[in-house]
């Protein structure tokens, strides 16, 4: 959707953005988001809400402080009619980049995608009630995070188990950058070419981490799976 066609549009109530400029097609379909169950260090999880993320055309880094509000906002535009939950092999720990894999066997569906983000949260042992960006989505009447007013079938007994995913924790990387944004000198790094070294110094680290420290075993291991590992390693070839 990156070359496709962008159209200017307005955000009611908007706490972060007065307009969001957008695909087109994102206003003329009924969109269906399927994002993957993940832990993440700034929003918790990251699921059906979070995954519209990637809608916008604006530098998304600048907006990690305020991630929550602009979350509501941008869902409160693009409004998915539906999500499916990929959670067959999920993440764990330092997520969306380094975590750990870790395979549910589960898919969850819902046209509510606050009540599908807050069952996943529950599934991973949090309490949707709890994580913020929930809280804001639900204040803005896109869906509910109250666990007694979703209702679940099909595989009930499963979802309410308490899986105890590890948590993320803030990586070098997501730290300097935090540290930096709330500095008085922000300026100097993100709006002078200073930024660019630090997004080849994450994107090293990311190489680091997956050739030299755990990413290339922990795929190795999934490989290994009987039900998954064929259908990746065609991807591997």
């Amino acid at each position: 959707m990156t070359n496709s066609e962008q159209v200017l549009v307005e955000v009611p109530q908007g706490i972060i953005f007065k307009s969001i400029e957008l695909p087109k097609i994102l206003l003329e379909t009924q969109v269906v988001t399927v994002p993957v169950m993940k832990t993440h260090a700034k929003t918790q999880i990251t699921g059906a809400i979070k995954n519209q993320w990637g809608c916008i055309s604006k530098m998304r880094h600048n907006y990690h402080l305020v991630l929550s509000d602009a979350l509501a906002d941008i869902n409160s535009v693009i409004r998915p009619a539906f999500a499916v939950l990929d959670a067959t092999i999920a993440l764990e720990g330092n997520g969306p980049k380094s975590g750990n894999p870790r395979i549910i066997n589960k898919v969850l569906a819902s046209s509510d995608i606050v009540a599908l983000d807050s069952t996943q949260a529950k599934l991973m042992g949090l309490d949707g009630s709890k994580i913020e960006h929930l809280q804001k989505c639900a204040e803005r009447c896109l869906g509910t995070n109250r666990m007694e007013q979703i209702e679940i079938v099909g595989e009930k007994k499963s979802l309410e188990e308490n899986l105890r995913f590890q948590p993320a924790k803030h990586n070098i990387v997501s730290r300097v950058e935090e540290l930096c944004r709330r500095s008085s000198l922000k300026w100097l790094v993100f709006d002078t070419p200073l930024f660019r070294l630090m997004l080849a110094g994450a994107k090293i680290w990311y190489l680091i981490w997956y050739h030299l420290v755990s990413g290339k075993k922990i795929w190795r291991e999934i490989l290994k799976d009987p039900r998954y590992g064929p259908e990746w390693q065609q991807v591997d070839r």
